[in-house]
């Protein structure tokens, strides 16, 4: 059995970070790659022709910790890979971090990849 990664993104700049990988894993073939379409991301996904799952497809109504907890279970994925995005006032859960912080919970490593420099800390 192939390991799984999970790739996901909400925001604009964060998928187009995260595309390319996940056509290069896809073409490599060495992984399964299960990606979560979210709000901004999806006109992104479509447009590359990625397929991809939204969260309501595993009868998630938020992205909130709780909600990628029980996404993580239903997946079960080796590898968990996001774009990076920032919270606000207005989003208060952001995909990236609640699953950063769901896989965190379940020993399941997690890769970001960074579309700008900025001051993450």
């Amino acid at each position: 059995m192939k390991p799984k990664v999970l790739a996901t993104s909400w925001h604009p700049g964060g998928i187009n970070a995260i595309v390319p990988v996940i056509q290069g894993l896809r073409q490599e073939g060495n992984v399964d790659v299960v990606t979560i379409g979210h709000q901004y991301s999806e006109s992104i996904l479509d447009h590359h022709g990625i397929c991809y799952r939204r969260i309501r497809d595993y009868g998630l109504k938020d992205v909130s910790l709780e909600s990628m907890e029980s996404l993580l279970e239903q997946e079960s994925p080796d590898l968990i890979l996001t774009g990076t995005s920032v919270q606000d006032e207005a989003n208060r859960d952001v995909i990236e971090q609640t699953a950063t912080l769901a896989g965190k919970q379940r020993g399941i490593p997690t890769l970001a990849v960074l579309d700008f420099w900025g001051n993450y800390s």
